[in-house]
């Protein structure tokens, strides 16, 4: 495995953490429009932060 594709595994790997503490969050919600509302809101920084570090960690290894 290259560098790339070790970034890229990662990456996928936060991605399916982040989506699983969503949904628990959702299920666990039971409804309440705030809390759903907080938990994306946490969903979509955490995507967010990891395409940056993806980003910048591709960027370092002189990957696309």
């Amino acid at each position: 495995m290259n560098d790339n594709e070790i970034i890229q595994s990662a990456y996928a790997r936060i991605l399916d953490e982040l989506f699983s503490d969503y949904f628990s969050a959702l299920a666990g919600a039971g409804g309440d429009a705030a809390t759903e509302a907080h938990a994306l809101a946490d969903f979509r920084k955490g995507v967010a932060l990891a395409r940056q570090a993806r980003q910048q960690a591709l960027a370092a290894v002189g990957g696309p």
